[in-house]
């Protein structure tokens, strides 16, 4: 999975928001070093982005997030980071939906223009079945601005 420096930063502002327990036992159970060369513990952010490798830990988090949210107060604050990270997954091409990650690849603007030429060159008897076509790929377009 390779997501965006961008995203890692929001997986390390949604672990911010946990208690020291939650957040040490996490990053240490994915192997995650979040101390210096001077064994000084650094910023959660800096340890995420840092990390080679944070499926396993992201995994979980998805996975976990109604018990994560339930150790942050209020509430509000997570449901901000949460939404925040959804948007960065799509501009990376993934999705969470409920407690999986999937490749997204959504359609493009540039898609359905490219559909809405190829309509005014069809012949009527293929223009239903077209503009069938563009509506759905607009509507599903729209449903990923609503999302951002």
């Amino acid at each position: 999975m390779k997501i965006s420096n961008r995203t890692k930063i929001s997986i390390g502002e949604i672990l911010e928001l946990l208690n020291e327990n939650t957040k040490s036992s996490l990053l240490e159970k994915h192997n995650i070093s979040y101390k210096d060369e001077y064994d000084e513990f650094m910023p959660i952010r800096q340890a995420v982005v840092q990390a080679e490798s944070i499926a396993s830990l992201f995994g979980e988090i998805v996975r976990r997030r109604n018990d994560i949210r339930y150790d942050v107060v209020p509430k509000y604050r997570f449901d901000e980071r949460w939404r925040e990270l959804e948007k960065c997954l799509l501009l990376d091409g993934y999705k969470i939906e409920y407690t999986d990650i999937y490749k997204y690849s959504g359609i493009s603007l540039q898609a359905w223009v490219t559909c809405k030429a190829l309509i005014c060159m069809a012949p009527y008897a293929d223009f239903l079945l077209w503009e069938y076509l563009v509506l759905n790929l607009l509507l599903k377009q729209i449903a990923i601005l609503k999302m951002i």
